[in-house]
């Protein structure tokens, strides 16, 4: 078990990719899906979900959020939701939102820092 995980900790970190490529093997690994290939190596990010009725939610994924890794529901649960003022200010609501795959319609997202509202990167 420990070599188990000691295996994936390499993967994530790229280490065993690096090693191969010392020796001249070059390996791709392609995720199974863009919902797998971002989230593998989850960083805390500002993120603003549209949902299929059109609404908008800003939010923040840190530490305390989750995110499905099962194919079958890609949902989502964000630590922190926000509202956003007419200047674009974000103003947090204190309390996290659980959003099922059936609703999301898109995802963005912003990094490290805060965004104003509407300039999020989209993957």
């Amino acid at each position: 078990m420990i070599a188990g995980g000691a295996a994936g900790w390499l993967e994530q970190q790229g280490l065993v990719h690096q090693a191969f490529r010392k020796v001249g093997l070059h390996i791709v690994l392609a995720p199974p899906s863009a919902w797998d290939g971002k989230f593998s190596k989850f960083n805390s990010e500002w993120v603003l979900i549209t949902l299929r009725n059109g609404e908008q939610i800003p939010g923040y994924l840190g530490p305390e959020s989750v995110l499905s890794s099962d194919p079958s529901e890609r949902d989502i649960y964000v630590q922190e939701i926000f509202e956003v003022n007419d200047k674009g200010q974000w103003a947090s609501l204190h309390r996290g939102l659980w959003v099922a795959q059936r609703d999301i319609l898109k995802l963005e997202f912003s990094g490290e820092t805060q965004p104003e509202h509407g300039q999020q990167n989209e993957v």
